[in-house]
């Protein structure tokens, strides 16, 4: 629930937060407010994932400088005053013994910086003129305290530990009219990362529940949380039937797979590719033992832990979802 929390429903508590959580102490309020930091382990992995981000970014800038912006930048930007072979000769002097930089702007370049970035946003803040990044819509995750982040409100874990809303516009500040909106967008998140997973472990299976687990939420419904409790996710005897069913299919599979490459002819492969394989690479013949297989334990691993996954997510979703529908009167 903490790691969902610093990826989904972000509301930052500000750089005043030391006010929040000395109000939270004064009235001795069941939230933290504050969120818990992320494990080491998280952290890795979305750092990680932020740099493979500014990576990528990175060649995109460079590769549409060297096709597209050919001419250096030649007026600073606040002041425009022209910079170059027409301009002001003493300063153009000074640029010259810099190193010219690509794809950081030339007048940011003039305090040492290159064309190594730190971070998406020192990319998207020192670009160089004729490309345009927007940092929000960059697919990367600021962790605290990276970049002088503030913290993070914790009000998505406060409800979930204790399931109540006054502690949430008390102590954490979310507005009693957003309330419902913020927690019913979240209960649709977890349903969907749920059928996402669903999917991934067997496209053809069909859940007669997975639909009303997105049904919009309203407070004026009569069925009680029972009701509700019975439509939600059977994540054990979906995860039964998901794991007997790809250990048939990954069987069967495998033994036409097998029956196939014995029963396989030149002429067959040459209609396949468009060359045919030489006699010294036809490794499969009738004299041949069986292939080995050394990824099949891998995936069997892989789908055993997926399965684990699905089950915390729905056992996750089931007691979230109690809390939430127990507050719609």
């Amino acid at each position: 629930m903490i790691v969902l929390a610093h990826l989904f429903g972000r509301k930052s508590l500000g750089y005043r937060y030391e006010e929040h959580l000395t109000r939270r102490q004064e009235l001795k309020s069941p939230s933290v407010v504050m969120l818990p930091p992320l494990p080491s382990n998280a952290v890795a992995a979305i750092r990680a994932h932020n740099q493979s981000i500014l990576r990528t970014y990175t060649a995109y800038v460079e590769t549409f400088v060297k096709q597209h912006l050919n001419e250096p930048e030649y007026e600073l930007p606040l002041s425009k005053v022209p910079v170059g072979s027409s301009g002001n000769q003493e300063i153009s002097r000074l640029l010259g013994v810099l190193e010219a930089n690509q794809s950081r702007s030339a007048f940011v370049g003039l305090s040492g910086h290159g064309d190594h970035f730190k971070s998406i946003k020192d990319l998207c803040n020192s670009v160089r003129s004729g490309v345009f990044l927007e940092e929000s819509v960059i697919p990367h995750l600021d962790v605290y305290p990276d970049g002088g982040m503030a913290p993070l409100n914790a009000y998505l874990y406060d409800f979930f530990c204790h399931g109540c809303v006054e502690p949430l516009e008390v102590a954490n500040f979310i507005s009693r009219s957003d309330t419902w909106f913020l927690l019913n967008d979240f209960s649709l998140i977890l349903a969907t990362i749920i059928v996402s997973l669903q999917v991934y472990l067997d496209p053809d299976l069909k859940s007669p529940c997975s639909e009303d687990m997105f049904a919009i939420n309203d407070s004026s419904s009569t069925l009680s949380v029972e009701d509700e409790e019975d439509k939600i996710f059977d994540a054990q005897s979906v995860g039964q039937k998901v794991a007997s069913k790809r250990t048939d299919n990954e069987v069967s599979q495998m033994q036409r797979s097998l029956g196939t490459t014995r029963a396989t002819t030149g002429e067959d492969v040459s209609e396949k590719w468009d060359e045919g394989l030489s006699d010294d690479s036809d490794t499969f013949s009738e004299d041949d033992d069986t292939p080995e297989v050394p990824g099949s334990l891998h995936e069997e691993r892989a789908s055993m832990v997926s399965l684990e996954v699905l089950n915390a997510f729905c056992e996750l979703k089931e007691q979230f979802d109690e809390k939430f529908h127990a507050i719609f009167a």
